[in-house]
C-alpha cells in the first residue's frame, strides 16, 4: 500500500515518469492478485491516466522547444 501512496503522490510533484515507474512496480508485484480487486483496478486506471498525461506533457515540451528555436532563428 505504501507503493500505491508513493505512486499517487509523485504526479502532484510533477514527476510523471517516476509516478509511472512506481505504478509499474506496484502492478508487477500484484500480478497474482484478484483482477477484480478495487484498489488494483484503481491503480491500473491511474497508471493509464499518468501515461496519457506524460504524453501530453512531452508534446507540450516539444512545441515549446520548437517555438524557442524559431524565436532564436529569427534574431
Amino acid at each position: 500500500m505504501a507503493q500505491l501512496g508513493l505512486a499517487r503522490t509523485l504526479p502532484g510533484d510533477g514527476d510523471a515518469q517516476a509516478a509511472a515507474t512506481a505504478y509499474d512496480a506496484l502492478l508487477a508485484g500484484w500480478t497474482a492478485a484478484d483482477g477484480d480487486l478495487g484498489v488494483l483496478q484503481s491503480a491500473r486506471n491511474e497508471r493509464q491516466r499518468i501515461s496519457r498525461q506524460a504524453g501530453r506533457l512531452d508534446v507540450m515540451k516539444k512545441a515549446a522547444e520548437l517555438a524557442r528555436q524559431e524565436r532564436t532563428a529569427d534574431r
